[in-house]
Parts: C-alpha cells; structure tokens; sequence
C-alpha cells in the first residue's frame, strides 16, 4: 500500500524517540525518583515480544460415526508442515496409545498396522507448504489404508494443490453481492437492526467492494459497527484505498481501511501480536500481559489493568483482527491471528527482523547470526540447543529473546547483559535452566522476564536492579527457594506470578512498596521476621485481581490484622484462601 513506507518511516523515528526517552528517565529517575517529574511516557508504536504456543490445533473427533472408518480429523498448522507432527498426532490419535518416548518409525508401523484395510478420514485446513519430497514422505504413512480412504485439503494457493497431486480441484468461487451483504449482517450482530435506510444502502456500496471476501467483509463491518454517524460511513465508501481492482488487492485495502480506522490504543495493541509466526495460537491473559508491561494500557482511576486489557481485547475480537479459538478448561482463552490479517501487521512493521526458529537440533546457534545487526526478535523455540554464543552480545538492536521449551539449555550467556535494548525474555519450559547471568541487571529497558517451570532456586540479587520490569513470571517454578532481597526496588512490577512455587520459604521485606501490582497469586509468611515480609506489608497493594492464597497465615499472631490488610481495601479479589502452614507444597 501507498502508506507503508511512511510508516515504516515513523516507526524507525519513534523507536529512536524511545530510547532516548527512555535513556532520559533512567537517568532522570535516579535524582527525582518521588518527584513524579517523569511518571509516565508515551510508546505509539508497539515492541515485539515473546510468545510460545503450540505449532497447531488439536487433534479432534468426527462427530459421525462410520462402522469401519478410523475416525479422526487431524488440523494442521496454516505455515508450518512437519511429518514428524502429523505422525505423532496420527499415533495419539490411537486409543491407550502415546508418542513420547518412541522412535518415528515405531509409530509409522503402528500407524501403518492401525490403518491396514481400515478407510481413513483426515482434513488438513489452510495449508501452505508446496515442498513435493515431505508430501511424498507424508502419503507414504497412510499407503496402508483402504483404496477408500480420502484426504480432503484446503489451500489458497495452487502450488500446494500440485504438490499433492490432487484428484479433484474445488475452486471455492467469491461470495455473491446478495451472499456478501448476508455476511455483513451476520457480523454486524444485533446492531444490524439499528440500521436505516441511508446506512444499508451505503453499506451495500462498500461490501460490494470487499471482492466476496467473508474476512474482508467481517472486518470491515467490525470497524463500521463502531461509527454511528452517516458522514462516517460515506468517508470509508469514498476512500481511494478501495478502488482496486483485483480480489487480492481489493482484500489488501479493505484491511488496511479498516486499520486506520481503529482508535490509536488499539492500533498498537493489534501491531504488536504481529511478531506472533503465522498461525501460532496466543493465550489471551499473557498478551493482555504484555500489553500492561510495555505502557499499552492507561491507568484509569479504578479500573484495573488487567480489565481494561480485557475490554481491549474483546474489541479486537469483535472487530475480527484477532480470531477467538477455544476456552480450555482450566478458564484460559486462545486466540490466533488469520494469516491475512498477519500479513497486514506484519507489513505495518516493515523490515523488523524476526528469526524465527523451532525444533532445532543443533546444540546452539552459529556464531555468524551476531552479525544479524538489524535482528530485533529471536525465536528459538522446542529446540536441542544447549546455550546461545556469546556473540548473541553483539545483537545491539535486540529487543526480544524466546528461548521456550529449550529443554536442553542451561543458562543464558554473560553478554546477555550487552543487549541493552532487550525489553522481553522468556524461557518457559527450560528446565535445565538453573542460574541467570548477573549481568541481566544490565538489560535497564527489560520489562517483561518469563521464568516458569524453570529448575531455577534463586534468582541473582542484581535483578532488583530492573526498573522498568512490569512482569516477572515464576509459576511453577518447583525448586524456587526465595526471592532476592531489595525486590521492592521492583516498584513498576504489575504482574508477579509465583503460582505453584510449593518450595518458597518466603516472601522478602519491601514487598508492600510494588503499590502497583496487580497479580500476586501466592504470599508466603516466612517464619523468619528478620528475612520475610509480615502480612501487613499487604495494605498498600490493593490492586490485586484475581487471586491471592496467603500461606503461614498461623505466624500473624493478631487475626484483626490479617482482616485489615487483606480484606478490607481487596474489593477487586475473586477467591482469597487463607493457609495455616507455611509451607506451600
């Protein structure tokens, strides 16, 4: 689009405009920490940050049972094809049968054993991938099945229907005018019916220019839901972007339209899943998470964060630039971004440079990728690898690292602490990793640390030294013994999720100065007054949501006490458990 370059444009200034600022108010903060003179500061355009997800959905059931078929649907991930997934999903797929722990070719004769003479059902939904040598390696695992067996496979490109040597082609034709404004109706919901004459007649006008796209039109109602006056409608008719010819392009302009018609707050909230991989499933409360760490979300008097994040994120759903995807039964909601819509965000950013990497099998990176000068986000996901070069310090422009599920690697390297412009680290799932470098404390921008089901006992006493960190993530981090003193230097920490910390001894002295925080899961009385933190350094946190269990609650000698500090001002809590023992395990 026309646009692009100019915002390419303004996003390098503004990020040059950050880190200046941000180098100010470190300095600044240090002379006038109470003053308030620098309280707060403007980010208009998003940082990436780190993400882990599964590679693609769940496996589920055909509803209709056939008498001989084996009954399984298999959905696969929009960018990424690997036959070693689709085997092990094929393979658990299998009733009282798991993967772990077998070889590749174990499974594909089971697999091969399970299907023989059986007719096979599997779907593969809006694939990408035209390498002809895995498709070959991918029919070779169900060559056993009955001459019935069928594949039914969607696509948007051609390339991938030749690759797989299709029998029989669909072209799925765009929808109607009549059928499009049906679409539009539908994703209009129930304020369809508020519509005058003058609103649907324009109406009409712009989703005939949507090229019988469902996606565009969906988007684009989502966008016109929100504009109540006519003047309104009539601008996006009449915008250029819009006179295109060509389904492509004219899919291509009406996102684009429908961006710059978002408010501004959720122009930067929607950019920065952007980073995500395509098709990559985003847990909604961590996203909400990282938009409160990197300053996305303004403090409204009453309204917590977290609720407004919510509020955000509900528009952006409504207005079809994320996708809802399921609720798990633990309460957790994932959504994704469709590929479409990705590549939109993904051109808002321009040529930020993402590296992208999972299932590696090497033990680490080559030392080459330091001179990667323009990478800004490195994913390395699900991975062999061991450690990272020390070169990775040489990565100046670095602002986000993801090292999720590397189960082999033990540690982060001292020059982490080179990479200055780091704002998000996470290692989930790393549970080799045992220490952090000291020299962290050096990442001065670092906001958000994700740190869970780590082997992690302590962590080093210089990451009291993180003051813009907002999200210091330690759930389920079972051999975590204590917390650093000076953790009240932590004073913008808003999340500090110590869930399933079952060995934590305490919760140290300081705590009751973090008055921002607004998700602390777990507070441990030590038996210690010297060392830990007394229950009534609670009374000046009084944002907390959620959910709060206090443990040793045995060790507050006056009851009137706890009720003071815990219940009194905590009108936002939804459970608060209250433990006798100290010990959380």
């Amino acid at each position: 689009m026309g646009d692009a370059p100019s915002l390419k444009k303004l996003k390098e200034a503004v990020y040059e405009v950050d880190d200046v600022v941000d180098e100010f108010q470190l300095k600044a903060e240090k002379y006038e920490a109470d003053s308030g003179f620098l309280s707060r500061y403007l980010h208009t355009q998003p940082k990436a940050f780190v993400f882990q997800c599964k590679a693609a959905k769940n496996i589920k059931k055909i509803k209709k049972t056939f008498d001989d078929i084996v009954k399984q649907m298999a959905i696969l991930n929009s960018v990424e094809f690997h036959v070693e997934k689709v085997l092990k999903k094929l393979f658990d797929a299998i009733p009282n049968e798991k993967s772990e722990g077998l070889s590749l070719t174990n499974m594909a004769n089971k697999i091969s054993d399970k299907l023989t003479n059986s007719r096979l059902l599997l779907v593969l939904d809006d694939v990408w991938n035209e390498d002809h040598n895995k498709w070959g390696e991918f029919m070779v695992l169900v060559k056993n099945g009955s001459s019935e067996s069928k594949i039914l496979l969607t696509t948007r490109s051609r390339n991938v229907a030749d690759a797989v040597e299709s029998t029989a082609l669909i072209n799925l034709p765009s929808l109607s005018e009549y059928y499009s404004w049906q679409v539009f109706q539908q994703s209009f919901r129930n304020a369809v019916k508020d519509l005058n004459f003058e609103f649907q007649e324009v109406g009409k006008e712009i989703v005939n220019k949507c090229g019988g796209v469902p996606l565009a039109i969906k988007v684009l109602a989502g966008v016109l839901r929100v504009k109540k006056r006519l003047e309104q409608w009539h601008a996006i008719k009449e915008s250029n972007l819009l006179n295109v010819e060509g389904k492509e392009r004219q899919v291509s302009a009406c996102l684009w339209l429908s961006y710059f018609n978002l408010p501004s707050h959720l122009k930067q909230c929607f950019t920065i899943c952007s980073i995500f991989p395509k098709g990559h499933l985003i847990d909604k409360d961590q996203l909400i998470d990282q938009w409160i760490a990197h300053d996305m979300i303004p403090e409204c008097g009453v309204n917590y964060l977290e609720y407004i994040g919510d509020d955000y994120f509900s528009d952006l759903v409504q207005m079809y630039f994320i996708q809802y995807v399921k609720e798990e039964v633990d309460g957790k909601v994932i959504c994704k971004m469709h590929d479409l819509v990705h590549d939109l965000a993904r051109s808002i950013l321009g040529d930020e440079i993402s590296l992208v990497v999972s299932r590696l099998k090497y033990e680490t990176l080559p030392e080459v990728i330091s001179e990667t000068w323009s990478l800004q986000a490195l994913h390395v996901t699900s991975s062999d690898i061991v450690k990272l070069p020390e070169s990775t310090g040489n990565l100046k422009k670095l602002r986000v690292v993801n090292l999720s599920y590397c189960f082999c690697l033990t540690s982060l390297p001292d020059s982490i602490g080179n990479c200055v412009m780091i704002s998000s680290i996470e290692l989930f799932g790393c549970k080799k990793v045992a220490t952090l470098p000291s020299s962290i404390s050096r990442n001065k921008r670092l906001r958000v640390l994700r740190l869970g089901r780590t082997k992690l006992e302590r962590l080093p006493s210089s990451i009291t030294a993180l003051e813009n960190l907002e999200c210091l993530d330690l759930h389920w981090c079972s051999k975590l013994i204590e917390l650093p003193e000076g953790i009240g230097n932590l004073k913008k920490l808003v999340v500090l999720n110590l869930q399933g910390c079952g060995k934590l001894r305490g919760i140290p002295k300081g705590i009751g100065q973090i008055t921002r925080l607004e998700t602390l899961e777990l507070f441990v009385m030590g038996e210690d007054d010297e060392n830990y933190a007394h229950i009534s350094e609670l009374e000046n946190i009084n944002k907390i949501s959620r959910e709060l269990t206090i443990h040793g609650i045995r060790h507050c000698m006056d009851p009137d006490v706890a009720h003071k500090e815990c219940l009194k001002q905590k009108t936002n809590l939804q459970s608060l458990a209250l433990i006798c023992a100290s010990d959380v395990g």
